[in-house]
């Protein structure tokens, strides 16, 4: 493989990586058992990661379809490259996981709610924003990584409280129905 393909699987793993640890010091900030952990989201998180193209939206779909293409064009071996080009994507599993058992939710119905969100409040748009920041000093990057780490922490809050504000649901339109009982809310941050 040429350099090119490395660079971009590189950059796929440590984004996910990031993503992962970042989320594991949020939720445990007091200490983590490892063995607990992953007793509690295993389950959930292989079920995600195996229906994830499900849940995305269309155009997150083109995005991830697109990486793959430029992988497999690069030499990358295609279950290489389709594992690859969804890693960043993965990292989400565990806050949807997470936010499934605090909220006593259905995974499917979580999953279905975040990457709604996801999609109508652009958010995936905002975070490749802030990953192009130029960030000319450590006080840049720091300020970088904090813009991203608020992005992640909003949409689980925000996916929180939609799923908090319904009944056990399994309908399509949840989002749709939060949206119009919290109109005023909506047009507020819309």
């Amino acid at each position: 493989l040429g350099s090119r393909p490395q660079m971009e699987a590189l950059f796929q793993v440590s984004s996910m990586m990031a993503k992962v640890i970042v989320w594991l010091i949020r939720q445990h900030r007091t200490g983590i058992d490892i063995e607990a952990t992953i007793a509690l989201y295993h389950k959930q998180v292989s079920k995600l990661s195996r229906d994830l193209d499900a849940y995305l939206s269309l155009s997150e779909l083109k995005t991830i379809q697109a990486r793959q293409k430029r992988l497999i064009a690069h030499a990358v071996p295609e279950p290489l490259a389709i594992e690859f080009a969804r890693l960043s994507t993965h990292a989400a599993t565990l806050e949807i996981a997470g936010i499934s058992i605090t909220s006593r939710q259905p995974l499917d119905l979580t999953a279905r709610v975040y990457f709604q969100l996801e999609s109508e409040l652009g958010l995936n748009w905002i975070g490749r924003a802030i990953a192009h920041l130029q960030a000319e000093n450590q006080w840049h990057e720091r300020a970088r990584f904090s813009l991203a780490s608020d992005l992640v922490a909003n949409h689980a809050a925000i996916t929180r409280k939609v799923l908090n504000s319904i009944k056990r649901s399994t309908g399509e339109n949840v989002l749709a129905d939060w949206k119009l009982t919290h109109q005023a809310e909506v047009d507020a941050v819309l």
